[in-house]
């Protein structure tokens, strides 16, 4: 077994607030390593904060010379490019993309997503089914028709790749890649604890999960 998983950080200061008293990319970074099929984790992150992210990943235990952090760019598709190149030098079977904003992931998800690349798949992401109603509108903001829920999907992190298709993750970005391999990707179900902690409130409420979940207590 020899995976990868890329993790971004970069898109905002997101990624280093704090949860029960850790950053967010803490937490993510644990998650990646409890799956136990992750071999080497690439932190992408602005050169601002690569000391503070190398201080986030540090502590997380099992981490030690099983990761690097690397300067990302202002542009996620562009990160995750320059990414695919690094982690390029090492040979892997299964690349996995990560948001360190999804830092409440269950370890399961991470190895759901690898098992279906194992298996045969080319790609495997976890999705959740639409509950809201979805409108379409026009320029004008008008609304024009409405989506059928039934065939709507909202997409999570980690996804995960087959090695062999580097060169068209690097090329497209992840999101691009899906929409190209179309029907050979395997959908994963989802889990609400994958859910973006992008907000305050967000924030507020995991707080509340995990306070909740451990009795009060750190």
């Amino acid at each position: 077994m020899n995976h990868a998983a890329l993790l971004v950080a970069n898109t905002s200061q997101g990624a280093l607030a704090s949860l029960r008293g850790e950053a967010l990319l803490t937490h993510a970074v644990r998650g990646l390593i409890c799956s136990g099929c992750v071999d080497l984790t690439i932190v992408l992150d602005s050169d601002r904060r690569l000391a503070e992210s190398e201080s986030a990943v540090r502590v997380v235990p099992g981490a030690a010379g099983r990761y690097r952090v690397f300067r990302g760019c202002a542009d996620r598709s562009e990160s995750l490019r320059r990414a695919v190149h690094v982690v390029g030098r090492t040979p892997s079977e299964v690349l996995v993309i990560h948001d360190a904003t999804r830092a409440r992931t269950p370890a399961s998800l991470v190895e759901a997503v690898v098992a279906a690349v194992q298996g045969g798949a080319p790609a495997a992401v976890p999705v959740l089914p639409m509950t809201d109603t979805v409108k379409l509108v026009d320029p004008g903001a008008r609304i024009t028709g409405t989506r059928d829920r039934a065939r709507l999907r909202t997409l999570q992190t980690p996804m995960a790749f087959h090695d062999d298709l580097r060169p068209e993750l690097a090329e497209h970005g992840p999101e691009r890649l899906l929409d190209r391999l179309g029907a050979g990707v395997r959908l994963v179900e989802g889990h609400p604890d994958a859910a973006k902690l992008a907000s305050e409130f967000e924030l507020a409420l995991a707080e509340a999960a995990l306070a909740e979940a451990t009795g009060g207590s750190r």
